[in-house]
């Protein structure tokens, strides 16, 4: 159900529930009975009337409704306005210095001060109107009645319907096989409590090991005391705080940007979002959190943590803080009485096997990872503890170790050497790939694209080898899955954890495979991002959905040492990468790569080192000149039209006069240079540009090749810019589509881009043609409904013909969903992005 719909919902609620409250008050004072009614207010009828005739405060309906000719006066009649009027002026309260329209003070409990606030309520409700129905408002007007009708006799219950939408920004369960930690679950709610008492304390700093399990604690502490927080959390990936800040803002839609579109600085957001939650029951988590020890660091890390009254924090971390206003609490290995209680429940030994248990688990230091490891392996191999003891006796090496981290490691080995010695090599190779994705949240359709041979369908065979790939791994606890937001197992979510991220990464570095495995995911992945940008298809490649995520990672863990990163890539990979470039916002980096690759091909001619580019060094001019156009196309998809115009304009230049009219690199960079003309209001001068690139393609390629087509449509949209929206444009549009049709088919990229152009320019029956060539979108990529740009971008001019028509909640559905698939897909810096987001925040202000 949409946001709004919901907010409205519980709005509708709130008003019955003061017009409730509100009755119940007056009949407190007058009775219910028709007969007793008419005649008690008969008392008051002078000073009724002045309200009617007089000040107007009642209008005749009201008054005959008060006064009824039959003389039995019906109070279920009455609406709000009447009984606020009648409370204010017959029921005799005093105000004591109170005013009923300006708000009491906060310390003021009494029954008129919370009349006063209901009536105050009620009013902000009615006068906001659409503006009323986002959760930010809700969310107030709820926390300034809240107390108000518990005061005046509502039960908790009653309010249960009534609660604002909870927060939970980052949060995803515990792991099912969590260790027995019901004594540290309590003594952090103690320590919440206390400091929740506390005006000098505002969190906890939960401290211990890598691998101790101090993030499955926290979760696992937050689901079974949620009702305390009011089921509020904010999960914060401390080892990025701003930029986890900023999806914060992003997802609250708060604005971050100032009245030109400049980020505002991360102090400013900082504040921003502790605006939002002040006096709200929430839970920040700031997981791996990693104290200031550089002075100059700015902003310092503590600033993001709140500090208003309500707000409590929890950080996990691996030392302790010096912090006064945190609370150390510090997480230890379980005891061996409940490692042994833990163990025996889920492996059942036999009395001839508790020994051996108990020998293990103190060579495991209790650590609960390294205990789960043993578990699992055990479960798993089917091996007695006995075995397990053995392998440990065998490398003694393990009794020495100093660190228990580097301890829990050695463990963690045990059983990833094991995977190694299995027949099949596809669960470790599976780890090797993992080793450098994000451990947090890898799609299992990740894997079930990256190991299939063919792009264009996902073999049967190949899902179930992976999927029992992952299994054995699952089982032996090395990995864990869990649903995603999707409900499909290419969506499943694996997470693994940094310690078994760490300990491949030892082995591999051993085996000096490391480099070999990261060139080849890269080299995957770029293979399928170079696809995207193929004219041929339509679609995203099968899998890129999966891949984009994981790149995006690659590129943000390596931001400082981007230029570094290209330098491992083959000059011939360089052009897939320039896609990247669209959802990254490095169009500074591109620049800076281009330069690089310059340099690169110049010194491999000059030392005749032509092994990774040989194909550029032969002619290095036209391959940089394509390298460059790439850039001026990057510039255009992120929207910077007046640059990429520049770029673009400088290069067909180039190109025209090295290559000729009809080479095909100089007829790409032409018709992204058309594109922009529309964007710098030059219609006219891009209409004869692209009526010429129409005719050379035409005759280059022929009148029915698809770049022929292209340039066609190129060229009749800068015509409809022109000239008046007129059947002739139409019919222009209707004849390519016929042609296009014929050469691609029905379900081709080209026919659904010209069905779109003629969609939009429709007069009379535009919705409907809009929602039409949307269902015929969704019928043939029924996968990608939230990520395909066409999808997306005729939801988009959709919306805004509802919002044109003043249907203003079904042009708030389509743009939330818009929104959503958008900034998952670009980024929250994209030019469209930002401008969804405007009209979201528009028709909530409405």
């Amino acid at each position: 159900m949409l946001l709004t719909e919901k907010v409205e919902q519980k709005l509708t609620r709130l008003k019955h529930k003061i017009e409730e409250i509100e009755r119940k008050i007056f009949h407190g004072k007058f009775s219910k009975d028709p007969k007793t009614l008419y005649n008690q207010l008969l008392v008051h009828q002078k000073k009724i009337k002045d309200l009617h005739k007089k000040k107007k405060v009642l209008n005749q309906q009201q008054y005959d409704l008060l006064f009824p000719a039959n003389k039995e006066t019906d109070s279920n009649l009455f609406d709000i306005t009447l009984l606020n009027v009648l409370l204010r002026s017959v029921c005799g309260f005093k105000l004591n210095g109170l005013d009923w329209n300006n708000d009491p003070p906060a310390h003021d409990r009494s029954l008129v001060a919370n009349l006063i606030r209901l009536k105050l309520a009620r009013n902000r409700i009615v006068h906001l109107g659409m503006a009323a129905t986002n959760n930010t408002f809700y969310k107030q007007i709820y926390k300034y009645v809240k107390q108000a009708l518990l005061d005046l006799g509502c039960t908790p219950n009653e309010l249960k319907d009534l609660v604002p939408r909870p927060v939970r920004f980052k949060f995803t369960p515990s792991i099912a096989k969590f260790a027995n930690r019901d004594v540290d679950i309590h003594a952090l709610h103690c320590n919440v409590t206390n400091s929740k008492n506390s005006n000098n304390v505002f969190g906890i700093c939960l401290s211990g090991l890598s691998g101790i399990g101090k993030t499955q604690l926290v979760k696992r502490y937050f689901e079974q005391h949620a009702t305390y927080f009011e089921h509020n959390i904010v999960w914060i990936d401390a080892s990025d705080l701003e930029e986890s800040f900023k999806l914060l803002a992003h997802s609250l839609h708060l604005t971050i940007t100032d009245r030109h579109g400049v980020l505002k600085p991360i102090q400013a957001i900082i504040t921003l979002i502790h605006q939002y939650f002040w006096e709200d029951q929430v839970l920040f988590v700031f997981d791996n959190f990693t104290f200031q020890t550089d002075h100059k660091q700015s902003p310092n890390p503590l600033s993001f943590i709140p500090t208003y009254p309500e707000s409590i924090s929890i950080i996990t971390t691996q030392r302790e803080a010096t912090n006064n206003c945190l609370v150390n609490m510090r997480l230890d290995p379980l005891s061996p009485q409940s490692a042994l209680d833990y163990v025996s429940d889920l492996i059942d030994p036999n009395s001839n096997a508790k020994h051996e248990i108990k020998e293990i688990l103190e060579k495991l230091g209790y650590h609960p990872l390294a205990i789960q490891q043993f578990i699992t392996y055990t479960q798993e191999s089917r091996f007695l503890p006995s075995h397990y003891l053995q392998l440990l006796k065998e490398k003694p090496e393990f009794l020495f170790v100093k660190e228990a981290e580097s301890s829990v490691i050695d463990y963690i080995r045990i059983t990833v050497d094991k995977v190694k010695s299995m027949d099949n090599q596809l669960p470790y190779q599976i780890l090797q790939i993992a080793r450098f994705l994000n451990c947090k949240e890898i799609k299992r359709g990740f894997f079930l694209h990256f190991f299939n041979e063919d792009e264009s369908v996902l073999e049967v065979q190949t899902i179930a080898t992976i999927n029992e790939a992952l299994k054995i791994l699952e089982r032996l606890a090395l990995i864990d899955i869990s649903l995603g937001r999707i409900a499909s197992s290419d969506n499943e979510v694996i997470t693994i954890h940094s310690l078994v991220q760490q300990t491949i990464s030892l082995m591999l570095q051993s085996d000096h495979e490391e480099s070999a495995i990261f060139k080849s995911i890269l080299d995957k992945i770029y293979h399928h991002n170079s696809k995207c940008d193929n004219d041929t298809t339509f679609v995203d490649p099968l899998g890129y959905k999966f891949f984009h995520p994981q790149l995006m990672y690659l590129f943000q863990r390596t931001d400082k040492h981007l230029i570094e990163l290209f330098d491992r890539i083959s000059i011939q990979n360089i052009p897939a990468i320039f896609n990247i470039f669209y959802h990254c916002e490095k169009i500074y980096a591109a620049g800076q790569i281009f330069n690089r690759i310059e340099k690169r091909i110049e010194n491999d001619i000059e030392s005749d080192n032509t092994s990774c580019c040989q194909f550029a060094a032969s002619k290095p001019k036209t391959y940089l000149l394509k390298l460059q156009s790439y850039i001026g196309q990057v510039y255009y998809f992120r929207g910077k039209y007046w640059g990429a115009y520049l770029i673009l304009d400088d290069v067909r230049k180039k190109q025209k006069a090295l290559l000729g009219l009809r080479h095909k690199d100089y007829l790409v960079t032409v018709l992204y240079y058309v594109h922009c003309f529309q964007y710098i209001d030059r219609h006219e001068e891009g209409f004869e540009i692209a009526k010429k690139l129409s005719k050379i393609n035409s005759q280059v390629n022929g009148p029915n090749h698809p770049h022929t087509l292209v340039s066609k449509r190129c060229m009749v949209i800068k015509e409809s810019f022109i000239e008046n929206i007129s059947a002739g444009v139409l019919e222009i549009f209707d004849s390519l589509l016929m042609q296009q049709i014929q050469v691609h088919g029905e379900r081709h990229k080209q026919v659904f881009a010209t069905r779109h152009e003629i969609a939009k320019r429709q007069m009379k029956n535009r919705v409907q043609a809009l929602e039409t060539l949307l269902q015929d979108l969704i019928l043939t990529f029924p996968d990608y409904i939230d990520s395909n740009d066409f999808i997306l971008r005729t939801k988009y001019n959709l919306g805004k013909e509802h919002l044109g028509r003043g249907r203003y909640d079904k042009a708030l559905e389509i743009f939330d969903d818009v929104y959503n698939g958008w900034l998952l897909k670009y980024g929250e810096f994209n030019e469209d992005v930002r401008e969804i987001d405007g009209f979201i925040r528009y028709l909530k202000n409405l």
